[in-house]
C-alpha cells in the first residue's frame, strides 16, 4: 500500500480528539428524593452497561470516520507492477485513424467518433504535466510537435475524415521521431484504427525498445463495400462526333454477391447510359458504355453507383480531350508531294500543313499528330534537335527519302543518332512486297481478313537499309527478296516510320495502291498514347499541360470550392503541371493560365481506392506481431474501461473513493447511535 500524498497521514493524530472526549466526559448527576432505593439497584446496573456499550460504539465510529477521512486525502493505492517505471513526466503519441473506412459503424457508433472518444480517455488518464502528440493520416506540420493536455483535447475535437492514407510503418516512424525530440525517458504510443490490411506493412516496423506500444483495434459491424474501381477508353484517340467505348470496372469487396448494381454514366452533365450488373463475392465486373462525344473538345464525365455506408468510392470522375481534327505537318525538301496532299485533304478529320525546310515554325511541332519529313535535301542541326524533342514527347515521324543519294548524308546522321538503319545504295530491281505485319497497330483493323493472293505494291527502285546489331526497329512491309520496304522503330517515347522509296510512281506504285490511303490516314492519327483519364488525390502527379502559350508562368486549378496554383516544369518543349497539395473533394477541375477564366483543359481527380478494401488485419497476425515486440499489447476495452485500465496501470489500484464512502458511513452510524439509542 502506498499513498499519493503521504504528508496528510500526520492528520491521524486527530484520532486522539474523540478518545480524550470519551475519557473525560463525566456525566453530572441530578439528585432526586426517593422513598426507597432497594428496587432501583438492579435497574441502575443494567442502564450503566448499556451506556458504556453505546459510548464505545460512538467512540469507534468517530475514530473510523476520522481515519478514513485522512486516508481519503492521502489517497492510498496498490502500485501496479510497472508503476515505478512510470513516475515522472511522460511523452505520449496518439495516432487516430481518420481515413474513409472510419465512416463505418461499430459497437460504439461511427468508428471515427469512437476513436476520438478513446483518444480523449487516454489523454484524461495522464497528468497535467505530461506532453501529447496527436497524429492522423493528414501528417499536418503542427502534429510534429508535442502539446499540453488542453491543446491535445482541442486537436482531437478538430479531427475529421480525410482522403489521406499512410502506411503503419510511416506512422510509427513519425511517432518515434516526435517522442525522441521530446527528450523524456518515458515514451508511450497508441494506435487507434480499424487496421485495414493495405496499411499494415508490419514487416517494415522496427522494434522500438524505448517506448511502449498500445494497439487499440476498432471493428466495424459490417465489412462490405462496392466501389467504382477504374474506367478506361478502348481507343487511345477520341474524335468528336465519332462513337467511342468506355469501360468501367465495378468491384465487390464483400463476402457475398451483389446483384443488380445500377451503374450510371454521366457525360458533360447529361446521363448517357444506365446498366445493371451483378458482382460475385470479392470479384469485379466490367461494364461497357458506347457514346458519341459532341460539342466542346473538353469532355468530362463520371461513373456512379449507390452503396452505403462507405460512399467515397461510389463515383469516379474522368476527363479527356477529344480531337476535332488530326494535325499533320509535312516538311518538304523539294516541291510539295501531290499524293500527300490528296490523301489528307480528302478527309475533313485531318488538317494538313505543308512547309519548306526554311519556313518551319518550331513552336507548333509539339501539337502535331504526325510530322512528315518528305525528301529532305539537308537536315539542319536546329531541325534535328527539334525532331528529337518531338520524339521525346511521344510524337510520330514519317521519313520519306530523297530521290538523289547525294542528299542522304545529313539524314543518315540523324538516323544514326536515334539508332535507326541508314539509307544505303539505291537499287533498281523489279520486286514486290511479299508480306506485312498485320499485328502492328498501323495495320490493325485495316483488314477484316487478309486475302491469300493479295496484290501487294510493286517496286522498281528502292534504298537498301544498312542494318546492324545495334539497330532499333522491325520490318512492317517486306520485299520478296527479304529486304525491308517499310521500317518502324520506337525512339525515346516516339515512333519513327521509314519508307525505302520516295512517293514517286517511277520508284513504286505505292502512292496509287489501295494500301496507301489507310496507311497514311493511320499514320496521321499519331502514336497511340492516351493520357490518363483521371489522377489520384494525395499522390504526386505530373499532369501534361495543354496550353499553347510559352508565357504561361503561373497555372491555376479551380473547381469544387477550391483554387490553387500549380508548379510548372518545362521539358522537351512540353509543360508539365505538378499537383502536390491534397484536395478535399473529388471531381473534375479546370486548368487555365492565371488571368484566364476559360479552361484550356480539364482533369479528373479521385480519392485513392486503397480504402475501398475493408479487409482488416487478421487478429492472429496482430497477436503474432505484438508477441514479437518487447513492450507492446492490444487493448480491446470499451472507452469507459479503457480510461480506468490506463489509470490503474499508471497509478495502481486507487482506494480514495472507498475511503470517502466509508467516512460517510461511519458518520451516519455515529448519528444513528446518538439519536436512536437513548
Amino acid at each position: 500500500m502506498q499513498f499519493v500524498y503521504p504528508s496528510f497521514l500526520f492528520a491521524l493524530t486527530a484520532i486522539a480528539i474523540p478518545i480524550i472526549i470519551h475519557l473525560f466526559h463525566f456525566r453530572r448527576y441530578k439528585k432526586i428524593l426517593f422513598s426507597d432505593l432497594r428496587f432501583l439497584k438492579q435497574v441502575q446496573e443494567q442502564n450503566k452497561s448499556k451506556q458504556k456499550l453505546k459510548d464505545l460504539l460512538v467512540l469507534l465510529s468517530r475514530i473510523l470516520a476520522i481515519l478514513f477521512l485522512v486516508l481519503a486525502f492521502a489517497q492510498p493505492y496498490l502500485p501496479a507492477a510497472n508503476s515505478l517505471a512510470l513516475k515522472g513526466t511522460k511523452s505520449i503519441s496518439i495516432f487516430i485513424d481518420n481515413s474513409f473506412s472510419m465512416n463505418n459503424e461499430g459497437s460504439e457508433g461511427i468508428l471515427l467518433e469512437s476513436a476520438k472518444n478513446k483518444a480523449r480517455a487516454i489523454v484524461n488518464s495522464y497528468g497535467a504535466d505530461d506532453q501529447f502528440q496527436i497524429l492522423t493520416h493528414d501528417f499536418e506540420g503542427r502534429h510534429q510537435r508535442l502539446v499540453n493536455k488542453t491543446d491535445a483535447l482541442t486537436w482531437i475535437d478538430e479531427i475529421k475524415i480525410s482522403p489521406s492514407s499512410v502506411s503503419l510503418s510511416k506512422i510509427t516512424q513519425r511517432q518515434k521521431q516526435a517522442l525522441e525530440k521530446a527528450g523524456t525517458d518515458l515514451r508511450i504510443t497508441y494506435l487507434i484504427s480499424d487496421f485495414q490490411q493495405h496499411m499494415c506493412d508490419v514487416g517494415n516496423i522496427l522494434n522500438d525498445s524505448g517506448s511502449s506500444l498500445n494497439i487499440i483495434p476498432l471493428t466495424a459491424n459490417e465489412q462490405h463495400n462496392i466501389a467504382v474501381d477504374s474506367v478506361w477508353l478502348t481507343s487511345p484517340v477520341v474524335q468528336l462526333n465519332t462513337a467511342i467505348t468506355l469501360k468501367a470496372r465495378i468491384r465487390n469487396y464483400a463476402n457475398q454477391s451483389a446483384e443488380n448494381i445500377a451503374v450510371t454514366l454521366i457525360l458533360n452533365g447529361q446521363q448517357k447510359g444506365l446498366q445493371n450488373v451483378t458482382c460475385d463475392a470479392n470479384e469485379s465486373e466490367d461494364v461497357s458504355f458506347i457514346f458519341t462525344p459532341t460539342g466542346n473538345v473538353l469532355q468530362q464525365g463520371e461513373i456512379s453507383i449507390l452503396d452505403h455506408p462507405i460512399t467515397f468510392d461510389d463515383r469516379l470522375y474522368f476527363s479527356f480531350t477529344a480531337i476535332s481534327s488530326y494535325n499533320v505537318l509535312c516538311i518538304n525538301g523539294a516541291e510539295p508531294n501531290t499524293y500527300i496532299q490528296k490523301v489528307f485533304e480528302s478527309d475533313p478529320s485531318y488538317k494538313l500543313t505543308q512547309v519548306s525546310q526554311s519556313q518551319i515554325n518550331y513552336s507548333v511541332l509539339a501539337n502535331q499528330q504526325l510530322i512528315i519529313v518528305n525528301e529532305p535535301q539537308t537536315l539542319s542541326s536546329g531541325l534535328t534537335l527539334e525532331l528529337k524533342k518531338y520524339l521525346a514527347i511521344g510524337g510520330q515521324l514519317l521519313i520519306i527519302p530523297p530521290s538523289t543519294t547525294t542528299s542522304l548524308s545529313s539524314l543518315n546522321t540523324f538516323l544514326s543518332d536515334v539508332q535507326l538503319p541508314n539509307y544505303g545504295l539505291s537499287l533498281k530491281q523489279q520486286v514486290k512486297v511479299s508480306s506485312l505485319n498485320t499485328q502492328d497497330a498501323l495495320f490493325k483493323n485495316v483488314f477484316q481478313k487478309l486475302p491469300q493472293n493479295m496484290d501487294f505494291p510493286s517496286i522498281n527502285q528502292y534504298y537498301a537499309l544498312q542494318l546492324s546489331n545495334t539497330t532499333k526497329g522491325r520490318t512492317l512491309m517486306e520485299l520478296n527478296n527479304a529486304q525491308p520496304f517499310i521500317w518502324q522503330a520506337v525512339s525515346s517515347k516516339g515512333n519513327i516510320v521509314m519508307l525505302t522509296t520516295p512517293l514517286q510512281t517511277n520508284w513504286s506504285n505505292l502512292p496509287q495502291h489501295a494500301l496507301y490511303v489507310p496507311l497514311m490516314l493511320k499514320l496521321g492519327t499519331g502514336k497511340p498514347q492516351a493520357e490518363p483519364l483521371y489522377y489520384t488525390i494525395g499522390q504526386s502527379n505530373w499532369i501534361p499541360y495543354h496550353g499553347t502559350s510559352t508565357s504561361d508562368k503561373i497555372i491555376r486549378l479551380w473547381g469544387n470550392d477550391a483554387e490553387l496554383a500549380l508548379q510548372t516544369n518545362q521539358r522537351n518543349g512540353k509543360t508539365n503541371l505538378y499537383l502536390e497539395q491534397p484536395l478535399a473533394k473529388a471531381g473534375v477541375y479546370n486548368i487555365a493560365p492565371q488571368n484566364s477564366q476559360t479552361p484550356v483543359q480539364l482533369v479528373g481527380l479521385n480519392f485513392n481506392r486503397n480504402e475501398s478494401d475493408m479487409r482488416i488485419w487478421p487478429p492472429k497476425q496482430m497477436d503474432a506481431f505484438v508477441g514479437g515486440l518487447s513492450r507492446a499489447k492490444i487493448s480491446n476495452e470499451n472507452t469507459a474501461v479503457l480510461q480506468n485500465t490506463i489509470s490503474n496501470e499508471l497509478n495502481g489500484t486507487s482506494f480514495w473513493r472507498y475511503c470517502v464512502w466509508l467516512t460517510l458511513v461511519f458518520v451516519l452510524i455515529e448519528i444513528l447511535l446518538l439519536r436512536l439509542l437513548k
